[in-house]
């Protein structure tokens, strides 16, 4: 059995409320790879101080969610492109020029419209007006798409959040476009699980839906778009990519496919089962 890595990480997630699946999943992991990582999530109410805690306290990363994820740029000493881009960060990696925000969830993305082959002259429809979907059009501006469109249910954020980011603002009946992503909620479990972000004709006429709404089982819209055969990126494969690249920013070790599948069940441990695609296969991170 190989031996126990002796340089330990300390990482901490600043979040209100925390997301206990992302704690479980980074512990998880370190544990499959025999690493001494401290993953702690301590309670947040003031942002200043904990980060100054952490920082005196050597942390390796930061994870940053909700609601700090716009707050955490002003206090660090560089920001990522993927940050500066998306407008938040839910990332902080500490390097030799100090800690630095990134935004993992615009690299992810990137990395999915590279490896989908998505041109620069496709264009991107996102449905969502907040920081998943800024991130999901700061993803497509640094690929190099220049039409982008989103749609909202609130008129009045989306049309800023479209204004913000170059994009032109469209109702949600508006004709569908090669490459659809959705991010909100609408297809996660609970009350929005029967939701489709998309309307069906929309769906259809595409030929990359990536759905950010996770669930234990493929989404409404995954399962529209492969019915159709449309190609498919679960939310589960997105984030377990993020994590992963966190992870890895975190440790500077890369785990393997199958240590990640084990995080992933273990981290949404809670629901008894990892989440699954539509054949029942574990999601695992984006290669």
């Amino acid at each position: 059995m190989r031996a126990p890595s002796q340089h330990p990480a300390l990482c901490v997630t600043l979040a209100a409320p925390v997301y206990e699946p992302a704690v479980r999943f980074q512990r998880a992991l370190g544990h499959e790879m025999r690493l001494p990582l401290e993953h702690r999530a301590p309670e947040v109410t003031d942002l200043a101080a904990a980060v100054s805690r952490a920082r005196e306290q050597g942390a390796h990363g930061l994870s940053i969610g909700s609601p700090f994820r716009e707050d955490i740029l002003d206090l660090v000493d560089a920001v990522d492109p993927s940050a500066a881009e998306a407008g938040t960060a839910n990332a902080v990696v500490r390097g030799p020029e100090g800690y630095t925000a990134v935004n993992t969830l615009v690299d992810t993305l990137r990395t999915t419209l590279t490896k989908r082959r998505v041109r620069p002259t496709s264009h991107v429809i996102v449905h969502g007006d907040g920081m998943a979907a800024a991130a999901a059009l700061a993803a497509a501006r640094m690929h190099g798409v220049q039409h982008l469109s989103v749609v909202s249910r609130d008129a009045g954020s989306g049309r800023e959040l479209a204004q913000r980011h170059g994009a032109d603002w469209a109702d949600v009946s508006t004709p569908g476009a090669p490459v659809l992503i959705n991010a909100t909620p609408l297809g996660e479990d609970g009350p929005h699980a029967a939701s489709l972000a998309f309307y069906p004709e929309t769906v259809e006429a595409a030929r990359l839906v990536v759905d950010l709404a996770v669930g234990l089982d493929a989404t409404p819209l995954v399962r529209l778009a492969e019915d159709g055969g449309v190609r498919a990126v679960l939310g589960t494969s997105v984030l377990a990519h993020q994590w992963t690249s966190q992870f890895r920013r975190y440790t500077g070790r890369s785990p393997h496919a199958w240590h990640v599948a084990r995080a992933l069940r273990v981290a949404f441990s809670e629901g008894t089962t990892a989440p699954r695609g539509r054949r029942g296969k574990t999601s695992a991170p984006l290669r």
